[in-house]
């Protein structure tokens, strides 16, 4: 069974070439992961097959913040001159120092530094002082970014360390390396949002941006500013990285609390705590916009793939044919922008489009296809 069709009238490729072996086709397991594939009752007995495959590949979907290597103090901890027993016995000897109420001067910057850097990255600052100083953003500007398609990859990783412990003498040794290729992948996702920030506002900028982290995703706060800046920002985060890209915001003009703010102020400061977690909340709502958007693109491709593939054409000529089609559209470096009105999709060339404007877009391209 080379392929199946689902009751969308869509071809999944069952298994796909990856570095001369075969693997579970991605858009098959995404379908399978997320549920939404159906097939007509004479497949569902493959569809059962490749559903139980996949239920035996779905260990834990856990992202580490740290590799194998570094878990074991044989490697220095990425962006860090330290191994992690290193770092342990630092946070140790500080703690001790300071319940005896006797640490100097250089210590206590040092435990400062320690306690504003995110555990998981320590490039990055805490969850505690990104949300304190994005509080103190008057004209606040949110941006996340949420990498795509994180647990489909982890379960190819998965898929091939099973291979690899089936011929391992030491198959626990092979397990423990599970996750350690998407831990690198999220690191340089974070790297990549970090070199964008600098090259649009600076290096003096970089170095204290705000950065939450997350597993698969990261929100920055900002300063609103220059809206062109911003739009910019958004459109080269989503060319560096693969994720869906969404700002909200909190404008000086819309806040309800007082742009003269004092934490010493309770009512003030809840007002103002609400608007910072509302804004957060709303990125969800453009994240869904952009999940539409992706499904339409996905199922665009398959459609010119298989259009091209039935007048004669290699699956991976086809492929690239229908790669050149959707980059003719700009489907792929969408973002997604809260304005007063709602939200609006910032399409690569900058202008500001709809959903439905897309979609009516890729409707026209599939039309154009059929004849």
């Amino acid at each position: 069974m080379p392929a199946i069709v689902g009751a969308d009238n869509l071809v999944y490729e069952i298994f796909e070439e990856d570095d001369g072996r075969k693997r579970i086709g991605r858009d098959l397991l995404r379908a399978v992961r997320k549920n939404k594939l159906s097939v007509a009752p004479e497949r569902q007995d493959d569809l059962d097959k490749i559903k139980a495959y996949v239920s035996r590949l779905n260990l834990p979907d856990i992202y580490k913040p740290f590799t194998a290597d570094e878990f074991s103090g044989e490697k220095e901890v990425a962006g860090g001159k330290f191994t992690l027993d290193e770092r342990a016995a630092e946070i140790d000897f500080l703690r001790t120092k300071a319940e005896r109420g006797d640490l100097t001067d250089k210590e206590t910057r040092r435990a400062s530094e320690i306690l504003s850097s995110d555990q998981k990255d320590w490039r990055r600052t805490s969850a505690e002082v990104f949300h304190q100083r994005a509080l103190r953003i008057n004209d606040c500007a949110y941006v996340s970014v949420d990498i795509l398609d994180v647990g489909v990859d982890l379960l190819r990783e998965y898929e091939e360390l099973i291979e690899k412990a089936a011929a391992a003498k030491d198959p626990q040794e092979v397990f423990l390396r599970a996750g350690d290729e998407t831990t690198e992948r999220l690191r340089q996702a974070r790297a990549a949002v970090g070199e964008v920030y600098g090259k649009i506002y600076g290096k003096k900028a970089a170095g204290e941006m705000l950065m939450l982290v997350g597993g698969d995703e990261m929100t920055l706060a900002l300063e609103a500013g220059d809206e062109k800046k911003l739009d910019q920002l958004l459109i080269e985060l989503r060319r560096r990285v693969d994720g869906r890209v969404v700002k909200t915001a909190v404008g000086a003009s819309e806040r309800s609390s007082s742009s003269d703010w004092s934490e010493d102020d309770p009512k003030e400061t809840d007002r103002r705590v609400r608007e910072h977690l509302a804004a957060l909340k709303r990125a969800e709502r453009g994240a869904e916009l952009c999940k539409i958007i992706e499904e339409q693109k996905r199922n665009l491709e398959m459609f010119l793939v298989q259009r091209f593939v039935s007048k004669g054409e290699t699956p991976a000529k086809a492929r690239r044919q229908a790669d050149e089609v959707i980059e003719d559209l700009k489907l792929n470096d969408l973002a997604i922008k809260e304005k007063a009105n709602g939200f609006m999709v910032l399409s690569g060339d900058y202008k500001e489009l709809t959903v439905d404007m897309i979609k009516e877009a890729i409707v026209k391209v599939k039309i154009k296809h059929s004849e």
